[in-house]
């Protein structure tokens, strides 16, 4: 009975010992580390101060932070870059691509201090004659027409559908074609068409692959 009694008492000193030594060990780490991870942080996106905080459907159009030949069009709460039809420009008051003489874009246009040269004032020639100064009183031919005229039923429907709401930008569905679509910017249209092969989808409000649902 005494040899039992000796034999469980080393056994409990041995126990004890053991876990103290494993406690040892295991605190270490979480002293050094301060007992805590950090936790990971979301990566930035490069569109993250575009608000896309929209209803469904309502469509904005916002200016290229770099690029005056592009926007940005919110999908699902995310900003997707598009381009803007070839020789046009994303007018940033009007909401859409017009012409460049049209549109109020600023985007990459911001010169650093390094690059400003001055020029010395005795460089510059001093024109006083009258036929060295052009005359700018006239307008140019493409300022006289307006990006859109109203010339046959399309393009009236479409100026219809605009002036519902003159005061928004937003993006419909054309009534006369599947294959198209209207941006009204302020009560002004823009009629846009889809590639070929794809029609426009009112329910996303994009030109998706197949051809017109009848």
């Amino acid at each position: 009975m005494m040899m039992t009694m000796k034999i469980f008492c080393v056994l409990a000193f041995v126990a004890t010992s053991a876990f103290a030594w494993i406690g040892e060990f295991s605190e270490e780490p979480a002293q050094a580390n301060g007992g805590w991870k950090e936790p990971s942080r979301p990566a930035i996106g490069r569109y993250s101060s575009v608000d896309c905080s929209i209803p469904a459907n309502q469509v904005i159009l916002h200016p290229h932070p770099t690029s005056c030949t592009k926007y940005l069009q919110c999908n699902h709460g995310s900003p997707l870059e598009r381009p803007c039809a070839p020789g046009t420009e994303f007018s940033p008051s009007i909401g859409v691509c017009v012409h460049p003489w049209q549109s109020d874009c600023t985007a990459g246009q911001e010169v650093e201090e390094e690059d400003v040269v001055e020029v010395p004032e005795d460089s510059v020639e001093d024109v006083t004659e009258a036929d060295d100064v052009e005359d700018a009183t006239e307008l140019p031919e493409a300022l006289e027409a307006p990006l859109l005229k109203p010339i046959g039923g399309r393009e009236r429907r479409a100026f219809s559908l605009c002036a519902q709401n003159p005061s928004r930008v937003f993006i419909a569905a054309d009534p006369t074609d599947c294959a198209s679509y209207v941006i009204c910017a302020v009560g002004f249209p823009v009629l846009k068409s889809c590639a070929r092969g794809q029609h426009f989808e009112g329910a996303s409000l994009q030109c998706e692959a197949g051809a017109c649902q009848s």
